[in-house]
């Protein structure tokens, strides 16, 4: 089990491709020591700051009986238009559950901040951008280290083709057990071996998505795959590797002279009918990110808490209520 000692922690998750303009930039040393010495006149209450970096989109979702043959017509039955991103989906997902109970029976209160980059001028994206308000709308998410491009770029967008097929969930995760500052890192999208290098030593808890692990020639061998990656993770990392219907897998890295690396396997939860997987390994994240630093629950825990948010996303449309479903405390 991670037992955090501090009475103020700040974590820091890194996603999406566009982490290493944010790990390039001055922005990382800026922002973590401001949080790193908040205090609370409550000595019963632990609180818990949490850094999203990420990427925000606005999602165009296709909803089709089945996917299209290569070349095929095929008409949608209805378009859903919402705010997407891994770090957005993250954080909306953290929103519902600002107060935990630790497993020492502490309260845990759980402050956000999402540092990305959006399109447009701060004054009037707050007021203009749709997902800039659906992040804002959500009381007590600061976007104060966020940056603003200026009124010649866009807000991404991401077209999205969904079936009733198949459920898949993807995702990636690190975390830092040093200090009083953790970072976590996503691994989503293969090929991309510069930031694996970089990244990787660094993480104390990372996920690993199931593309991610298929590109690297394990289609069949998701606990292969963490043995293997665990080599270049440090000591005592913990690694996750998201398997869609067949759970999440995992390994907490050992030493070669202390001790010897341990994995488990988390089932997905049990639904009758998925009905929107788009953002179920961002939410599994969450979940992973609220047992490690709000419960100080174990490695597995954990993930056992990240399955039970994530198969009840897949069974609802969107991410809100997730918490009048999902006993997090």
């Amino acid at each position: 089990m991670i037992s955090y000692r501090q009475r103020t922690l700040t974590w820091c998750w890194l996603g999406d491709t566009r982490i290493q303009e944010i790990v390039e930039s001055p922005l990382i040393e800026a922002f973590v020591p401001t949080r790193a010495t908040m205090t609370t006149d409550d000595t019963s209450l632990r609180q818990v700051t949490l850094f999203i970096v990420g990427a925000v989109y606005q999602d165009f979702i296709l909803h089709v009986d089945r996917y299209p043959f290569e070349d095929e017509k095929l008409r949608a039955n209805h378009v859903t238009k919402r705010r997407g991103g891994n770090g957005g989906n993250t954080l909306c997902v953290l929103d519902q559950f600002r107060r935990v109970k630790a497993n020492n029976d502490q309260e845990v209160e759980v402050a956000l901040e999402f540092v990305g980059t959006f399109a447009g001028e701060r004054e009037t994206a707050e007021k203009t951008s749709p997902v800039v308000m659906d992040l804002l709308k959500r009381k007590g998410i600061s976007l104060s280290h966020s940056i603003f491009r200026g009124l010649q770029y866009e807000t991404p967008t991401a077209w999205i083709i969904a079936t009733p097929e198949s459920r898949t969930i993807e995702g990636i995760k690190s975390e830092h057990i040093s200090l009083s500052i953790y970072v976590s890192v996503e691994f989503e999208k293969p090929n991309q071996p510069e930031l694996e290098d970089r990244l990787l030593p660094l993480a104390d808890v990372a996920f690993f998505s199931r593309i991610y692990a298929e590109a690297g020639g394990f289609a069949d061998a998701p606990a292969g795959f963490l043995e293997n990656i665990r080599r270049k993770a440090k000591p005592s990392a913990i690694l996750y590797v998201l398997w869609g219907s067949g759970g999440a897998y995992g390994l907490v890295n050992g030493s070669e002279q202390e001790s010897a690396p341990t994995s488990f396997h988390t089932p997905a939860l049990p639904i009758q009918k998925a009905v929107d997987t788009i953002g179920a390994g961002d939410t599994f994240i969450a979940g992973v990110i609220l047992g490690l630093a709000g419960k100080d629950a174990s490695a597995e825990e954990s993930a056992v808490m990240g399955c039970a948010l994530a198969g009840t996303k897949c069974a609802q449309v969107g991410f809100d209520g997730l918490n009048a479903k999902v006993d997090m405390k």
